[in-house]
Order: structure tokens, then C-alpha cells, then sequence
């Protein structure tokens, strides 16, 4: 049953020399199956930081110019013949007052074996890049899922944006444009507008 990308276990997560490294690891129930029978989920990530850590439970994605960091990560995530493995990079350099730029690539592959057979073996791609001059932030991203078996068809997409931060992460007015391709299907074309509010 779906717990809406959550799960239930317990993680350690701990930094070394002085929070450049950073590890989590935990052990989770998964897909439990009938009589709960099933083998745990069990799943884990590295990073290191070359300039500025990031010690929050949470990343911030960006750092709207606050800090300079350059981070590289690489993942798992398995249970019984289902695997995910991936790697992530992430950089964020500011640039003079209330500018900055920053960039994020990610590679995961899924593979859910004969354990999640609605989920083929595939590679996914992400690859984001935004420059932030003021309140204003344009972006452009690049996503695209490879699927090993030709009978399924590749998809990608790519966006153009601009946020505008009223405050900060607080309030932020995002337009972007997106153009969806599939493998033997028309592609589409969107447009959204978005309105973020936050209040801690």
C-alpha cells in the first residue's frame, strides 16, 4: 500500500571531518507482502562536501547566493531482487551581492526485477541549471527516463523558467514552459504558473 513516499524504519545519519562527510543508512519495512514474509528494505547515501557542509536533515536546493558548495553523492536503495543505485552532483557559487549560480545533475537506475515488476529497468537523468540576479531566478532543466527494453517508450522533458522571489523561499511566483517527448507519441506542450507560499 502506498504511504505516499514514506516508509517505516529506522536510519542512522552521522558527519565526519568536521560535516565534509556525510552518511545515512537505514533499514525500512518496504513491500512486506503477504504474512509480512518479504525481506527489509534497506537503503543508504554518502556525500562529501568540498566547500561549504550542509548539516540539515533536509537540502535546500539552493542557497540563494548564501553559500558556496560543491557536493558529490551516491546512493542505494534495495530490497529482495528490486535496486536502485544512483550518483549526484550539486554546486552553488555566489557571485557578487544578490547573485549566484547554481547547478544540480543526478543519475539513478531502476531496475524492480521479478520483486516490482511494474517497474522496469531504466536510467533516469536530471540535469539543472539557474542563475539568480536579484528576485529574479531563471532556470532550465533536462529530464529523461531510458528504459532497456525497446518495447517501452523513452521519455524526456525539457523547461524553461523564471521564479520570482518575493521572499526568499517564503514567497515565490515560478512561470515555466516545458516540452514532453515520448517515443511514438506526439509531444505536448506546458505552460504553468505557480504560487509558493512557506511560513515556518
Amino acid at each position: 500500500a502506498s504511504r505516499v513516499g514514506r516508509d517505516y524504519g529506522v536510519q542512522a545519519r552521522g558527519y565526519l571531518a568536521n560535516n565534509k562527510f556525510e552518511y545515512r543508512a537505514g533499514v525500512y519495512d518496504g513491500f512486506r507482502g503477504e504474512n509480512s514474509s518479504n525481506d527489509l528494505r534497506y537503503a543508504g547515501r554518502v556525500m562529501f562536501h568540498v566547500f561549504d557542509p550542509e548539516p540539515g536533515m533536509f537540502y535546500t536546493g539552493t542557497t540563494l547566493g548564501a553559500k558556496h558548495m560543491l557536493s558529490f553523492g551516491l546512493s542505494f536503495d534495495t530490497q529482495d531482487d528490486y535496486q536502485s543505485v544512483g550518483g549526484d552532483v550539486f554546486y552553488d557559487q555566489p557571485i557578487g551581492d544578490n547573485m549566484a549560480f547554481t547547478f544540480q545533475g543526478d543519475y539513478i537506475q531502476y531496475d524492480g526485477g521479478d520483486f516490482f515488476t511494474a517497474l522496469p529497468k531504466q536510467d533516469t537523468y536530471l540535469i539543472e541549471l539557474g542563475f539568480m540576479v536579484g528576485k529574479f531566478q531563471p532556470w532550465i532543466q533536462y529530464a529523461s527516463r531510458d528504459f532497456s527494453n525497446p518495447v517501452s517508450a523513452d521519455q524526456s522533458q525539457t523547461w524553461l523558467g523564471l521564479n520570482y522571489r518575493i521572499q526568499k523561499y517564503n514567497k515565490v511566483l515560478r512561470f515555466a514552459y516545458g516540452k514532453l517527448e515520448q517515443d511514438r507519441a506526439s509531444d505536448r506542450d506546458v505552460f504553468q504558473i505557480t504560487m509558493q507560499f512557506f511560513q515556518f
